[in-house]
């Protein structure tokens, strides 16, 4: 450091300039409140809101039409009626789809669970579901691309406060 008067180097820790006697002053210590935050530690919690009313809507959704199907699809299943023609395969992969549809909307939870804790796999199953929810328009789609904004960049990583 030197005298910002005279230009003399200056003894860390020093007061006085030893050139001029001019009274030194350091600048104020940066309090770890005042560094700025990465984009990611600022949208960690809502993108964590966000990724569980999603994943809510998705897991109620999902089963209110499963079950509207499973209405028309449960008396072929007794062997009461006959299904309309082109019924016969989704009845045969409605119980895959239905696995499909739990998975992803559990893996929505999942990830708004991990960002709203902060674990440190958290970015990467963000990511990740954000990629697969991409073509789930149009909730999904917006939700996917903001997190994608938010957690692709290398210094969006976040690091474990839980600890």
């Amino acid at each position: 450091m030197f005298c910002s008067y005279c230009g003399v180097a200056l003894v860390d820790g020093a007061r006085f300039c030893s050139g001029c006697g001019k009274a030194q002053f350091a600048p104020p210590p940066v309090p770890p409140s005042a560094v700025r935050p990465t984009r990611a530690e600022r949208h960690r919690m809502t993108l964590g809101i966000l990724w569980l009313v999603y994943g809510i809507y998705s897991l109620l959704a999902r089963l209110l039409i499963f079950s509207i199907a499973l209405s028309f699809i449960s008396p072929w299943l007794q062997g009461n009626i006959g299904l309309p023609h082109g019924m016969h395969g989704f009845a045969a992969i409605m119980p895959y789809l239905a696995e499909i549809a739990l998975i992803r909307s559990v893996l929505a939870l999942v990830t708004a669970l991990a960002l709203l804790s902060n674990r440190p796999w958290g970015r990467v199953i963000a990511i990740l579901t954000a990629i697969l929810s991409l073509l789930k328009l149009p909730f999904g789609t917006a939700l996917a691309i903001c997190t994608l904004w938010v957690m692709v960049p290398e210094e969006s990583q976040f690091h474990d406060d839980a600890q």
